[in-house]
């Protein structure tokens, strides 16, 4: 049976990415085709587990905390839907396989034990909905809560009810005979974050979250933790942090001083290179220092917000290309002015930033040229590697 959100919303819908071999998917359909994430389970032992476009299974790295790794495969469930992109990821020691087939307009949700050594897909829920349903058409991940309740995760900001200057990230729902009922919307905080609601039900193109171990094309997936979502803005060094336990969203900034013009600023460099989860819990953070990070440098002038590019350009004197040439340099030159690297923790449960000492095998600077792809992992016992030629 369709479930439909027509009435109700119309009426008032670690992580790195190997973008060079499968390049990126559109924001609009859905993630990009291949990932790999980064977990620990209860026993430290680090995961990668990513998806291979091939095979619509799960490839699973595991890491022990002596060294040696092993290498699993999971074939996809005899009865997943043929459409859509499917992600696995691991959460409580389970690993989920998520897909959302826009095509059948079905929702497939299926999990394993992270600990057997032979992994068969159980079917986790359904959910069944029409092409005119926005919320399903956008949802990119499903999460367990405790209990019967999950959170559908979705693919970008959406303002459902105009009139109520929301920002959605997050729908709860309740599983019930393995079939999804979606419930409330969950708000983040955007004031002050360069967030613009323009009254569009899914147009909040300011926004720059990425999932961390990513470059900066991937902002609209989270980091999946123990008990904690947690959305990350790269650009202004937010964090929000949502509790799985009681739904509420706590916020987190790594510096003050960062005005939303600033963040606002296409050219202006951001305060987060990249974050990666830890296996106390915590997550790495590597960033500009705060005395760089919040200066007010020298920039492109702001776009005001009820102007398109077409009428903004002639003010500037520039054409679509020399802008982007434009801002491109102004990126970099932040960079190459100030390259140091900053490496701090994020503690979940309080919501508060700890200095580190960089790590050993960690660059001491950033290369402009290599920001994009700055990357690292977390070991099993503590310690830090780079990856992506850093």
């Amino acid at each position: 049976m369709a479930k439909t959100l027509s009435k109700l919303f119309f009426g008032c819908a670690v992580f790195y990415f190997s973008c060079a071999a499968f390049g990126q998917g559109a924001f609009g359909q859905g993630f990009p085709c291949q990932h790999t994430w980064q977990f620990f389970r209860s026993d430290k032992a680090r995961m990668e587990i990513s998806t291979p476009e091939s095979s619509r299974g799960a490839t699973i790295i595991e890491e022990l905390e002596d060294g040696q790794e092993k290498i699993k495969h999971i074939d996809p469930p005899p009865d997943f839907s043929s459409g859509g992109l499917p992600y696995t990821y691991c959460i409580n020691d389970t690993i989920f396989l998520f897909l959302n087939d826009r095509t059948n307009h079905i929702i497939q949700l299926y999990s394993a034990s992270a600990f057997s050594s032979i992994k068969v897909w159980e079917l986790v829920g359904t959910y069944e909905y029409e092409r005119g349903d926005f919320i399903p058409n956008t949802t990119s991940l499903v999460v367990p809560c405790k209990e019967d309740k999950y959170l559908f995760v979705l693919e970008k900001l959406v303002n459902p009810e105009p009139e109520k200057r929301q920002a959605v990230k997050f729908v709860e729902a309740t599983l019930k005979d393995k079939e999804f009922t979606l419930g409330e919307f969950i708000q983040i905080d955007y004031e002050g974050q360069g967030i613009v609601l323009d009254g569009k039900h899914h147009n909040m193109p300011n926004t720059d979250f990425t999932n961390g171990l990513n470059d900066g094309w991937s902002w609209n997936i989270p980091i999946l933790m123990d008990g904690y979502v947690v959305l990350v803005s790269k650009k202004s060094g937010h964090f929000w942090i949502l509790n799985t336990e009681t739904n509420k969203i706590r916020q987190a900034k790594l510096y003050n001083g960062l005005t939303a013009d600033q963040i606002r600023r296409g050219d202006y460099a951001a305060i987060i290179a990249n974050v990666c989860p830890a296996p106390d819990g915590s997550i790495v953070i590597a960033a500009r220092p705060k005395r760089f990070a919040v200066k007010d440098v020298p920039g492109l002038p702001t776009k005001p917000l009820d102007m398109n590019f077409q009428e903004y350009l002639p003010t500037i004197g520039m054409n679509m290309q020399e802008y982007l040439d434009a801002r491109s340099e102004k990126f970099k030159a932040n960079i190459y002015s100030h390259p140091e690297i900053e490496w701090w923790k994020l503690d979940l449960k309080e919501g508060e930033f700890s200095p580190m000492a960089t790590p050993e095998a960690a660059p001491t600077e950033f290369d402009p040229a290599k920001w994009s792809k700055f990357q690292f992992r977390v070991h099993p016992d503590g310690s830090v590697s780079m990856v992506g030629g850093w």
